[in-house]
């Protein structure tokens, strides 16, 4: 203990110098590693710039075959304005071109005769004055007129057994008209019926070739598809959900008979045209193809199979209107807002969302060759065609169908004809080789044009905004109903 207090002094210097000798090594250590990262992180940086500095860059445009160009200089604000430029006049291009697409696909549904691409205009989006009641008179006179068949197309079926019995009784009217007695007491009976024998089986072949030499092709009576609900005379005036449905199919219906039209352009007659018959075209009463989506497949708003389709106003088994089988593991398609047959009733109103047109677009190649379905820019719609066309120039007849139109064949089978048989039945074609070419296709319809006068309940199933019942639509319309 003395040694302690006769050292204390030493101990306690000795204490500090230790002290002192290891605390340098211990801040220096935090020190060095704040120094380490500061320095990584300056490599990084430095790297970085190297790499921008080095970076190949491109040319805000691109060359003749498509690819870009390397630029020989760093980015400077010309560049910059160059790429903001060439990105405008992109922009434009394509405002230019949703123009130019959505001109050829009002132009392709008009009707012959009318200025406007709806047959009344005061019957969409809400019907209003005698809107209603105009649509459904109009639209039965283009059905018992055969507008489509006869103006659009140059076309008419073959000679009816009615027409050739008239044919066959005006002979016998005129031959009856021949006859004479004699002053010996005979008469000319003998030789009336052997005039009438033998002019009175060549009127049939006659009138089938007449019929052959008067039109561009052969139109079947039920070749189009008329929305039933217009068959009635009186009673209540169509909702605007009927409307929408037999004004979307008759627009449907205008462009693909805008389609053969072109295609028999050249023709002088039924012999040499490319298409010879319209047999029939077939539209659900739904045929929008929507994205898939919980609501959709609830709502069983998915791409379809056609069967049982009704040819006329007298209606028939199958989906229009009403819903008809879907493709195999697919809902059926019922009407707009009716309920799945997958459930008992509909599902509640889904929340609207506003689209975006300039999005890019969603494909789903599982459900067509395309991949397209309904967004913001245009809808999509699928319709079943069924024609007899000239084997020679089919592939000729198959380019045609997208020249300058928004439509798509999907799928196709082609089928051999004998035309002995057809001959029989009344068809002339000619002598070439004949196929039954049947075509699955799809329409679009860009929203910028059709949107106006979709009426509110079909706009909930498209996903778009319900009229503003404030504001006047492009229709002129105020208001809305369902």
């Amino acid at each position: 203990m003395d040694i302690i207090k006769n050292h204390l002094f030493s101990l306690i210097l000795g204490v500090i110098a230790l002290v002192a000798l290891t605390t340098p090594f211990w801040l220096l250590s935090g020190y060095a590693s704040m120094l380490e990262t500061k320095a990584k992180a300056s490599q990084s940086t430095a790297s970085t710039i190297t790499g921008l500095l080095n970076k190949e860059r491109m040319t805000p445009g691109v060359s003749i075959d498509g690819q870009a160009t390397p630029l020989d200089r760093f980015p400077n604000q010309a560049t910059i304005d160059e790429g903001r430029a060439l990105q405008q006049k992109v922009a434009a291009s394509a405002a230019d071109m949703v123009k130019a697409a959505t001109e050829i696909n009002q132009q392709s549904m008009t009707l012959p005769g009318l200025s406007d691409v709806l047959l009344v205009k005061d019957a969409l989006p809400s019907p209003r004055n005698n809107g209603a009641f105009d649509f459904r008179n109009r639209y039965k006179e283009l059905a018992a007129q055969q507008t489509l068949a006869r103006q659009l197309l140059q076309g008419d079926t073959p000679p009816t057994r009615e027409e050739v019995s008239d044919a066959i009784n005006t002979l016998k009217s005129q031959i009856e008209r021949k006859f004479r007695t004699y002053p010996n007491g005979g008469d000319n009976r003998e030789e009336l019926t052997k005039e009438y024998e033998t002019q009175s089986v060549l009127i049939a072949p006659r009138l089938l070739n007449d019929r052959a030499s008067a039109i561009r092709m052969y139109v079947d009576s039920q070749a189009f598809t008329w929305h039933p609900a217009f068959a009635q005379i009186g009673g209540e005036a169509p909702n605007p959900t009927q409307i929408w449905q037999a004004q979307l199919g008759l627009w449907m219906q205008t462009s693909f008979a805008r389609i053969l039209a072109s295609a028999n352009s050249q023709a002088h007659n039924v012999r040499d045209a490319v298409v010879k018959r319209l047999v029939r075209i077939d539209i659900a009463e739904n045929p929008y193809v929507l994205a898939k989506s919980p609501i959709t497949e609830n709502q069983g708003m998915n791409p379809m199979e056609f069967s049982g389709m009704p040819r006329d106003f007298a209606g028939g088994p199958g989906g229009f209107p009403g819903g008809f089988p879907g493709a195999p593991g697919m809902p059926g398609m019922p009407g707009f807002g009716g309920p799945s047959r997958n459930s008992a009733a509909a599902p509640a109103t889904p929340a609207i969302t506003p689209g975006d047109p300039t999005a890019p677009l969603v494909y789903e190649y599982e459900r067509s060759v395309t991949g397209r379905v309904s967004n913001p820019l245009f809808d999509v719609a699928y319709f079943r065609a069924v024609v007899h066309v000239d084997f020679t120039r089919l592939d000729q007849f198959l380019q045609q169908i997208g020249d300058d139109r928004l439509v798509y064949i999907r799928n196709l089978q082609i089928t051999s004809l004998d035309p002995a048989s057809l001959q029989l039945d009344g068809f002339i074609y000619g002598d070439v080789p004949v196929v039954e070419v049947t075509l699955d296709m799809e329409m679009l319809f860009m929203r910028s044009w059709t949107t106006p006068s979709i009426p509110d309940v079909v706009r909930v199933t498209l996903g778009i905004p319900p009229h503003d019942p404030n504001a006047t639509s492009a229709t002129g319309a105020t208001g809305q109903m369902n």
